[in-house]
């Protein structure tokens, strides 16, 4: 396996970080730099190394015991579902189950009878892909109060936006990568006065054009 400095050599060199342009992030807000998660989410090796590691992490945080793993929809969930692999590889004698959930209306998540079944009392480890503002997590975790779950962790491969274990209202925070970009409301985005396009390919470009077509004076 590939040790964190190893894996981020190779991150780099596929082009992890991108910087010097004009990105629309999924909370909404803009930055000029954006980290790629679909270079990890899109190879099955890297994804592998980089989930044992954050298996790893947490395990150390809270030591070994019976848990569930769970992450956001939907690329949340992809990397929840590679660290329990490694977790159900890493804790010999305990159990390790993985559930999910989707996307319901209104920023809603459902859950199915068989994942609440699931939840229901266990400790449970949130696991994302990326933090910005955590507001996906805190409202995960708000529905995990209400299913009798209790969080003992969150993880997430790159935490961008300086949560804390605190804000996320969660005991536990462990993230592989710490890169603080910086982010501004749309309105407010030096590139966005500039004149900049909004960058199509990476980020959620596509989604917000769309979204405020006419509605804001964002090229």
């Amino acid at each position: 396996m590939l040790s964190r400095d190893e894996l981020l050599v190779q991150l780099n060199c596929r082009g992890i970080l991108r910087e010097n342009g004009h990105f629309a992030l999924h909370s909404g807000y803009h930055s000029p730099a954006y980290f790629d998660k679909g270079v990890i989410l899109h190879d099955p090796c890297l994804a592998s190394e980089a989930a044992h590691l954050m298996a790893v992490d947490v395990m150390n945080r809270i030591g070994g015991r019976e848990v569930v793993i769970l992450g956001p929809p939907t690329s949340g969930t992809v990397f929840a579902c590679y660290v329990a692999a490694a977790w159900a590889s890493l804790a010999h004698g305990y159990g390790c189950h993985f559930a999910y959930g989707e996307k319901g209306p209104e920023g809603t998540i459902v859950f199915s009878d068989q994942n609440q079944a699931c939840l229901y009392g266990a400790d449970v480890v949130v696991i994302e892909d990326v933090l910005t503002m955590g507001s996906s997590v805190r409202r995960l975790i708000g529905h995990l109060q209400h299913l009798g779950s209790k969080v003992i962790a969150v993880g997430a491969i790159c935490n961008r936006g300086g949560v804390t274990a605190e804000s996320l209202g969660a005991p536990s925070l462990c993230s592989l990568f710490d890169v603080p970009l910086q982010i501004y409301e749309a309105r407010e985005c030096p590139q966005s006065v500039l004149g900049v396009p909004i960058d199509l390919t990476f980020g959620h470009g596509r989604q917000f054009v769309k979204r405020h077509r006419g509605k804001l004076d964002i090229p």
